[in-house]
């Protein structure tokens, strides 16, 4: 039900609910009706519930937890409380996820200076993971200022380093058959067909 309310930008009943279930004994999932909280800006409701998950349901926060509260303060434009949050978490917050969010958020609202420091801790952590997406992201908020240089800067790095951002991808079944679609993929039996049904869909956006 949390999910369901969550989905359809109903934030408010996902909390009243969650509250609910608290008072009838139940415990919720604190991770749905954080993502929710996230979803639909509620920052006050959702750091009381985070505060909540180990007070009250002596439960210690996980991974998850820090990276839905990071994502909620960061996305209605608290960067900077998000980086706080994240510092204070010392060496359970050195994780690609939850430094990778603030990023993100750093580039949604135009901290470019911040944007920098969370992107230097980030290349410190590059043998934990792949961190090419991240070098795009950094790129990015340098284009975003019409930072040219630095973008240049950015895209020589990674040249350099042999990094490349994981093509996008996507599955769909079809009588038990599974398709996958690459970007820009030339190799599926069907590319030519795809792609002349995708002009043939361009062209009918353009029209309307």
């Amino acid at each position: 039900m949390i999910l369901g309310y969550d989905q359809h930008g109903m934030g408010e009943r996902a909390v009243s609910l969650f509250h609910s279930m608290q008072k009838s004994g139940i415990e919720p999932d604190a991770i749905t009706i954080l993502s929710a909280c996230s979803n639909s800006g509620l920052v006050d409701e959702g750091l009381q519930i985070f505060k909540s998950i180990e007070e009250d349901f002596k439960i210690q926060p996980s991974t998850l937890h820090h990276c839905c509260v990071a994502d909620m303060l960061g996305r209605v434009g608290g960067v900077v409380e998000a980086y706080e949050f994240v510092k204070q978490l010392g060496e359970a917050g050195n994780v690609l996820e939850i430094w990778g969010s603030l990023l993100g958020a750093c580039r949604l609202h135009g901290h470019v200076e911040l944007g920098e420091v969370v992107a230097k801790k980030l290349l410190e952590m590059e043998k934990v993971g792949n961190i090419a997406g991240y070098h795009v992201l950094l790129s990015n908020i340098y284009a975003d200022e019409r930072n040219w240089v630095n973008v240049d800067k950015v895209r020589k790095e990674m040249r350099e380093k042999g990094l490349q951002k994981e093509v996008g991808s996507s599955w769909i079944d079809i009588r038990g058959s599974v398709a996958r679609f690459v970007s820009k993929d030339q190799d599926h039996p069907q590319s030519d067909k795809v792609y002349e049904m995708l002009e043939g869909l361009a062209t009918e956006m353009k029209k309307s």
